[in-house]
């Protein structure tokens, strides 16, 4: 239970600085705070229940909070992330479509015949969400308790262990393959359009081994449906820390994933990189104190102006906490009105 809540603080620490991208990459009228006017789509190139659907869902939680709007999670999984990535390379500029990113993009490339997108061409880069060690588990009926009975039993009887993953091309495919090469090892291929599919088989024996990212497995682990072996990272991971690394065993092994933000390319940079240093300001980051500051003050001058029409109680509450995130201090509304001026 203590390492689902340490994940869950994790994502949600990370995604500090993506939490309020949307507002700022929409159109106009993320400026007058009529943004979002309807849902936003978030596309997960994967199946559902995988690590990268979980950390996904997880964002869209706390975004949809953040920006008081719908933020819709739609998996478009198949090709190893190819076919939702491509969708989304194509979806309109305007602020409500975003697309989480793996490896996979960077991979597919190279490695299938051709992509519905191009990385640089295509999309714009908003933030790294998260990272998270890749975690070697298996079927509780398997033998197996470590790495070394792992190697052992597939080269006793090579091909006849299976290995489920996301499609050629994923993250957990190449991890696989890695450990094959290092290990000298032969294990059975089984592809899946998603590692939600892929660990359902893996827990009714149907496959005997996964390399998988940690969000996709905890729940699995904790529960006692998968047994975790080892983790792909240099050092014990804080995540799992009772688990040894793969590379004690087999010397030179390292993998772990990543889980990203993108939205198309032609949406406004600047206001993607403003928002991006907004998130930052909590970490120092000057320039991002000055962007977020920037924010602030628009936005308090807006409450002014409708205050100046309006002068309702909820709006002099309103600009009372505007005033405060502007760094302008406690409000009465003589004092918003004398402050206007100052404020362009």
């Amino acid at each position: 239970m203590l390492a689902g809540q340490r994940l869950r603080s994790l994502v949600v620490a990370a995604l500090a600085a993506a939490m309020s991208t949307s507002a700022s990459i929409g159109p106009a009228t993320a400026q007058d705070g009529s943004y979002p006017s309807r849902p936003i789509r978030l596309i997960v190139p994967f199946a559902a229940g995988g690590g990268t659907d979980t950390i996904s869902r997880i964002f869209s939680q706390v975004l949809s909070e953040q920006l008081k709007g719908t933020v819709v999670v739609e998996n478009v999984g198949g090709a190893g992330g190819s076919i939702g990535t491509g969708q989304g390379a194509k979806a309109a500029p305007d602020g409500y479509t975003l697309v989480t990113a793996t490896p996979s993009i960077a991979i597919n490339p190279h490695i299938q015949k051709s992509v519905p997108y191009n990385v640089l061409r295509d999309f714009a880069p908003v933030v790294q969400i998260t990272t998270s060690p890749v975690v070697l588990v298996v079927n509780n009926d398997v033998p197996i308790k470590s790495v070394a009975d792992l190697v052992a039993l597939a080269r006793a009887k090579p091909g006849a262990v299976n290995y489920g993953s996301a499609g050629i091309g994923s993250f957990n495919f190449l991890a696989t393959e890695l450990f094959k090469s290092l290990a000298g090892v032969n294990l059975t291929h089984i592809p899946y359009r998603g590692t939600g599919p892929a660990l359902i088989d893996l827990m009714a024996g149907r496959t005997q081994v996964q390399f998988e990212n940690a969000p996709a497995v905890l729940g699995q682990i904790r529960n006692g449906k998968l047994k975790a072996i080892a983790v792909g990272t240099t050092r014990r991971s804080a995540i799992l820390p009772d688990l040894p690394t793969i590379a004690e065993t087999v010397p030179g092994y390292e993998s772990s994933s990543w889980l990203g933000l993108l939205a198309p390319a032609a949406t406004d940079r600047r206001a993607i990189e403003c928002r991006h240093q907004q998130g930052a300001w909590r970490r120092g980051d000057p320039q991002a104190a000055r962007c977020a500051r920037r924010r602030a003050r628009r936005r308090y001058a807006g409450c002014v102006r409708r205050l100046s029409a309006r002068q309702g109680r909820r709006d002099r509450h309103d600009c009372q906490g505007r005033g405060a995130a502007a760094g302008v201090g406690t409000l009465t509304r003589g004092r918003v009105l004398r402050r206007t001026a100052a404020l362009y």
